[in-house]
C-alpha cells in the first residue's frame, strides 16, 4: 500500500511538471501543438511513475557451502539485479490506510457523479423526439419566419434556403430533438445518436449543414468516445489536478481540429461557419447548462470568439509531427522507466537490520567452533526458539528460495532472500513457510516458523548474512551485543 501511495504521489508531481512545461511552451507560442493525439501521448508519458520497474536478470553468486545438490535447480537462482531495496521509513500504517481510503472513496464519488450524469443523459434521450433525416433541412413550422441573430447584419446570412444534400452517415444513426439550449452532440456505443437542440431549426439550411458536418466529423474521429475516456481517467485520478488542464487543452485542440477539417471541405463558408459558432454560443448562454453537459461535450474555456480567431491562424507544427512525436514520447517514457529502476536499485540499505526472531537469545555466535560442525567455524548465528515461533525478514527483498531441496540438505527447510547490492540472508531449519519463491517481502514481515528440520539438535533458527557470495558476521547489522 505504501509503495502504491508513493507511486500515485510521483504520478501527480510528474504530471504537474509536464503540465507546467506545456504551459510555458504554449505561452511562448500560443498556436503550439494543436493536435489532439499529442495530449494522449503526453498522458502516456505522465503515467511513467505507475509503470512496473524494469529489471535486469543476472545470476546470483553463492558460496560453496550453499551450492545446490541438484544442478537442475540452478534456474531458481536467477533473480533481478538492483531490484528495489526500499528505505525503511517506519510509516504510520493507520495514516497510509486512511490516505488510501480517501483516494478510493474520492474515486467512488467521482464515478457516481459520472453515473448520475449518464443517467440524466439517458433521461433526456427518452424525452427527446425522433427526427427523420429528410426533415433536417425543413423549416420549423412553429416559427412564423426564419430567425436571424441580432448581432449579425442583414445580408450576412445565406438567403439560399435550398436543402443541401444529405450526408449518408446521417442514415446510420438515430436523430433526436430536445428542448435544452446546449450544442448538438453525438453519443452512444452500439449505435450513434445525434441530439439536436430546439434552436437548430432557427438557423438557415447552410448553417444547419455546417453544424451537422461538425458533429459528423466528431463522430468519424471517435471524439465522443475519447472524451468519455478522459472523463473516466479524471474521475479515477481525481487527486491529480493537472489532468484536468490536459483534458481542457485536449478539448480545445479537438474542436479546433474539427473546425479546420470542416472548413477544408467547405472553404468558401468560413465566415458563415464562424458566425454560426458565435450564434450557437449565444443561444447556449441563454439557459443554464445541465449537469450532464460536461459528460458529453467538450469544455472550451476560451470561448467561440477565441476559437474562431485561432481557426484562421496558420498551423505552426510540422506535418510530420504525427509521425515522429509518438516515437519520441514513447522512447522518452521507456528511458525514464529504466532510469527510475536504476536509481531505485541504487538506494542505500539502512544500516540497522531487524532481528529475525522476537527474542535475541544466541546459542551459537558467528565464527564459533564446535565438534558438531567438524570443528569448522560457524558461518552464521543460531537463535534459540520454540517450535512454531515466527521468523521475520531482516530487510526488504525478494525471496529466491523457499523449500527443503534447493540447498544443502543439512539446512532443511530454508528461505534465501536477496536484498540488492549483493546482500542475501538465509533462514534455515524452519518448520513451515509463510512465503514462496518470487515473493517480495518487507522488513519485519513473517516468512516462516522456527523448526528443527535438516541437521539440527533441536528447534532453533540458523541465520546467515552474505554479501557477494561471502558469509559475513551479522552481529553489527543486527546490532547484537554478545
Amino acid at each position: 500500500m505504501l509503495s502504491l501511495l508513493f507511486a500515485l504521489s510521483a504520478f501527480t508531481l510528474w504530471t504537474s511538471l509536464l503540465t507546467g512545461g506545456l504551459i510555458l511552451a504554449q505561452r511562448r507560442n500560443p498556436s503550439l501543438l494543436p493536435w489532439p493525439a499529442f495530449y494522449w501521448w503526453l498522458l502516456l508519458l505522465a503515467t511513467v511513475p505507475l509503470w512496473p520497474l524494469w529489471h535486469w536478470p543476472v545470476a546470483v553468486q553463492l558460496p560453496n557451502t550453499l551450492w545446490l545438490d541438484a544442478t537442475q535447480q540452478l534456474e531458481q537462482l536467477t533473480v533481478t539485479a538492483q531490484h528495489p531495496a526500499l528505505i525503511d521509513t517506519q510509516p504510520l500504517e493507520a495514516l497510509w490506510q486512511t490516505l488510501f481510503a480517501v483516494i478510493v472513496l474520492g474515486a467512488c464519488c467521482q464515478w457516481l457523479r459520472l453515473a448520475r450524469q449518464y443517467w440524466q443523459l439517458l433521461k433526456l434521450y427518452r424525452q427527446a423526439q425522433p427526427v427523420c433525416p429528410s426533415e433536417l433541412f425543413e423549416h420549423d413550422l412553429s416559427q412564423p419566419k426564419q430567425w436571424q441573430p441580432e448581432h449579425l447584419y442583414p445580408g450576412q446570412l445565406q438567403t439560399n434556403q435550398s436543402s443541401p444534400e444529405l450526408d449518408p452517415r446521417l442514415f446510420k444513426m438515430q436523430i433526436r430533438q430536445h428542448g435544452l439550449a446546449i450544442s448538438p452532440f453525438i453519443f452512444g456505443a452500439r449505435q450513434a445518436v445525434l441530439m439536436l437542440p430546439a434552436y437548430y431549426w432557427q438557423f438557415s439550411n447552410q448553417q444547419r449543414a455546417l453544424l451537422l458536418a461538425h458533429e459528423l466529423q466528431h463522430w468519424q474521429r471517435r471524439d465522443p468516445w475519447q472524451l468519455l475516456c478522459w472523463r473516466i481517467i479524471i474521475a479515477t485520478a481525481w487527486f491529480n489536478p493537472a489532468l484536468g488542464y490536459l483534458e481542457r487543452r485536449f478539448c480545445q485542440s479537438m474542436e479546433l481540429t474539427v473546425d479546420r477539417q470542416v472548413l477544408a471541405a467547405k472553404p468558401k463558408l468560413a465566415l458563415l461557419y464562424g458566425q454560426t459558432l458565435i450564434s450557437s454560443l449565444k443561444l447556449c448562454q441563454q439557459q443554464a447548462t445541465p449537469g450532464f453537459a460536461h459528460f458529453i461535450q467538450a469544455q472550451n474555456d476560451l470561448g467561440y470568439r477565441h476559437r474562431l480567431a485561432a481557426l484562421f491562424q496558420p498551423q505552426s507544427h510540422s506535418p510530420r509531427l504525427p509521425l515522429w512525436l509518438p516515437l519520441m514520447v514513447l522512447s522518452l517514457a521507456i528511458l525514464l522507466n529504466i532510469g527510475c529502476s536504476a536509481l531505485q536499485g541504487q538506494a542505500a540499505l539502512p544500516d540497522k537490520w531487524q532481528l529475525p526472531v522476537m527474542q535475541a537469545q544466541v546459542n551459537s555466535a558467528f565464527g564459533t567452533v564446535s565438534p558438531l560442525r567438524q570443528n569448522r567455524p560457524h558461518q552464521g548465528i543460531d537463535f534459540a526458539g520454540s517450535l512454531g515461533e515466527p521468523v521475520f525478514a531482516s530487510q526488504d527483498g525478494l525471496v529466491l528460495i523457499a523449500n527443503d531441496y534447493s540447498l544443502n540438505s543439512r539446512y532443511g527447510n530454508t528461505i534465501l532472500i536477496d536484498h540488492g547490492h549483493g546482500y542475501q540472508t538465509l533462514y534455515a531449519h524452519l518448520d513451515a513457510f509463510s512465503v514462496q519463491s518470487g515473493d517480495k517481502v518487507r522488513a519485519g514481515q513473517q516468512i516462516g516458523a522456527v523448526g528443527a528440520s535438516g541437521f539440527a539438535t533441536g528447534p532453533h533458527l540458523h541465520f546467515e548474512l552474505l554479501q557477494k557470495g561471502q558469509q559475513l558476521d551479522p552481529t553489527h547489522k543486527l546490532q547484537l551485543s554478545l
